[in-house]
């Protein structure tokens, strides 16, 4: 997943020394992904890609990806994600994301299930901590990733049961996204943390049709990839087709134990 907290210029360095790391590991025959646990939240969104390859039948171009969603949710609580994220934002978007990514493909139904139940019992409990009428203090990963799963998750017919309080809370989400649509730019150099751009998997549509030839000159010349990003690689490809995302995503899925 992907945080606010860092200066672009931090990530740019972190990001070279990680692929330097990497190819030494390589150079090893030693796995570097062997080393990170698998993202619930990156995991689901690589298992929302369709293979078009098979025009007879609708299926994951990952399955590997779909089975892991199947075998690591929590069975007693209905989540996905880190066990250790005491507040509980992480978990929320992860599993929102993997309640989507079954729904998609219309399996799982017990997992569904659960996972609905997870969102409907946590979100008061996340959100409210930072409900603040006089200030935006929800933060803008949580704002953008929330509210854009929850819009594809009722595209695709999942509806949660929400107090009417949660509901309020909800749509002052919505409308602190779109003050941050109105005050950013897809990419802007000047910005100190992540541009909107990297969170393209929960960005509507819209914001991908309008920019569509801007986007793809921002993936990665070394790698395919949008910003390190695999769910916003997955959502490149997703809506791009793009070959160099593509060769991206199977290479990241190729290296990790949930890959198929």
């Amino acid at each position: 997943m992907k945080f606010d907290n860092c200066y672009s210029s931090d990530i740019h360095v972190l990001a070279k020394e990680i692929k330097r790391e990497t190819y030494e590991l390589d150079k090893l025959n030693v796995n570097p992904y062997s080393y990170v646990s698998p993202s619930a939240y990156d995991t689901a969104w690589l298992a929302m890609i369709e293979d078009l390859n098979d025009v007879n039948a609708k299926k994951p171009m990952f399955p590997g990806c779909l089975d892991w969603i199947l075998s690591n949710q929590n069975a007693l609580e209905g989540l996905w994600g880190n066990h250790g994220d005491d507040n509980g934002d992480e978990t929320l978007s992860s599993t929102l994301a993997c309640v989507v990514a079954l729904r998609k493909w219309n399996t799982g139904s017990l997992h569904v299930h659960k996972g609905k139940r997870y969102i409907e019992n946590s979100t008061e409990r996340v959100i409210r901590k930072y409900n603040n009428p006089n200030k935006d203090s929800c933060p803008r990963w949580l704002v953008l990733m929330f509210t854009g799963l929850l819009e594809l998750a009722q595209q695709l017919g999942i509806h949660f049961l929400f107090s009417t309080r949660v509901k309020q809370m909800i749509n002052n989400l919505f409308f602190q996204r779109q003050k941050i649509f109105h005050r950013e730019k897809l990419v802007d150099g000047r910005c100190n943390r992540q541009p909107l751009l990297a969170y393209l998997e929960v960005l509507p549509s819209t914001l991908y049709a309008e920019n569509q030839e801007d986007i793809i000159e921002k993936l990665d010349d070394l790698d395919g990839s949008l910003f390190q990003s695999p769910s916003a690689t997955a959502a490149a490809f997703i809506l791009s087709r793009n070959t160099n995302c593509l060769a991206y995503l199977q290479s990241l899925v190729q290296r990790c134990p949930n890959g198929d």
